[in-house]
């Protein structure tokens, strides 16, 4: 299981708290993580670091609701973001409040054309057309994609389609950004555009980061925290993941 101390740093205002939390998979043995207590303040860069199997992913889908909301199994204790209990609201409602990045950009990646890409999410909260438009002519400058609009997804390289993922979770217009390891699969040029894209958006428009990865190195220059997520790998039963 995972276990984690977190030093808390109440720069600002607090803006997540998981107060005790602990959870299981449905059908596992051993909880996916256990005695979670953190705290992270608006604005705040906060960057978890974690072997394969220690909890990195349940950690960030416990922030976006997609633990327990869709995953089921048994969680105790409680995880509050932006004043909203994830337990008590819908994983679409925090979507408004929590942007989401994966480790692999093609699993987020769907659609025909970069612009239609960073227009779904909007488009299905049923917003005004001109507003959808800003959003998206704003989130592809931010991740430095203008003039990619009419481009296959397919065609980018790693680096930039995971731009575009991020593009994608910003149309929404996020306070926090997850990022489950998200530049694992890239090469260094790769992981360097979108570290730089992350800090911008942290420093230039207070978006609260939280990074999970295991890359320490390139992290540190980067966050404000940088903490250790320790355990062993899961022993999977019955729809467990990790």
């Amino acid at each position: 299981m995972g276990h984690v101390r977190f030093a808390q740093y109440r720069t600002g205002e607090p803006y997540i708290v998981m107060d005790d939390v602990s959870y299981r998979y449905p059908g596992a043995k051993c909880y996916a993580l256990e005695g979670l207590n953190l705290t992270i303040s608006k604005g705040e860069f906060v960057a978890i670091l974690g072997e394969h199997g220690t909890g990195k992913s349940t950690f960030c889908q416990l922030l976006n609701g997609v633990i327990p909301n869709f995953q089921g199994g048994q969680m105790e204790g409680s995880v509050i973001v932006a004043g909203l209990n994830t337990q008590e609201v819908s994983v679409a409602e925090l979507a408004q409040k929590v942007g989401i990045v994966l480790q692999d950009p093609e699993a987020q990646l769907f659609t025909t054309k970069v612009i239609s890409e960073v227009a779904f999410g909007p488009e299905n909260l049923c917003i005004e057309a001109d507003e959808i438009l800003e959003r998206v002519r704003w989130a592809l400058q931010v991740v430095r994609l203008t003039g990619f609009e009419e481009r296959s997804p397919t065609s980018l390289s790693g680096g930039q389609k995971q731009r575009l993922a991020i593009a994608a979770a910003l149309a929404m217009r996020p306070e926090v950004l997850v990022l489950d390891e998200a530049t694992s699969q890239l090469d260094p040029v790769g992981t360097s555009e979108v570290l730089s894209v992350v800090r911008k958006l942290n420093q230039e428009y207070d978006v609260t980061i939280f990074m999970a990865t295991h890359k320490s190195e390139e992290v540190a220059q980067f966050a404000d925290r940088v903490d250790h997520l320790h355990g062993h790998p899961q022993e999977r039963g019955g729809g467990s993941v990790r």
